[in-house]
């Protein structure tokens, strides 16, 4: 039984494909109209275009710079006590930035939002949750582990943290 050609993978569609931004040979092969990339198609993709590979690494190359930095906007405090990636943290971060003098809850989702791009309203459930912690120790369960070491002290909708066993 005779294999059945394919002439969807071209020179111009490969080149079309990488032109419009694809990644990896399995972005071509989507682009081209396959399910996935099977190693066949991957090697018809890289035998029309030799190159492929070269010019796909220059688009993941473009790509990652184009990203925003995925760094925390504020320096992170020496006890932090969430996971050092998570919103939370970025968020307690930007709390004890201010911890002096204080931050209203707008601002924080603000300058939090502007950092993870996230939208309003989950911005506004991460603040929430690491402001839920009071000086009697209570807080929201997502932030049950981290309410003992620091209390958020709030005046209507002013926000100021402070750190359990440190000097006023």
């Amino acid at each position: 039984m005779k294999k059945q050609t394919d002439n969807r993978i071209t020179t111009e569609a490969v080149l079309k494909a990488v032109a419009g931004g694809a990644t990896s040979p399995t972005a071509i092969a989507k682009a081209l109209g396959y399910k996935s990339g099977s190693s066949a198609i991957i090697k018809n993709i890289i035998r029309v275009v030799p190159d492929v590979l070269t010019r796909l690494a220059e688009n993941r190359a473009k790509a990652e710079a184009s990203k925003p930095s995925s760094g925390a906007a504020y320096p992170m405090p020496e006890h932090l006590p969430y996971r050092q990636s998570s919103g939370y943290a970025q968020v307690f971060a930007i709390l004890y930035a201010h911890r002096q003098s204080g931050i209203s809850k707008p601002d924080l989702i603000a300058k939090y939002k502007a950092w993870s791009g996230k939208p309003e309203k989950n911005c506004q459930f991460d603040v929430h949750v690491v402001c839920s912690s009071k000086e009697d120790g209570s807080s929201h369960k997502s932030a049950a582990k981290a309410s003992g070491s620091y209390w958020v002290e709030r005046k209507n909708d002013f926000l100021k943290l402070h750190l359990v066993g440190e000097k006023k």
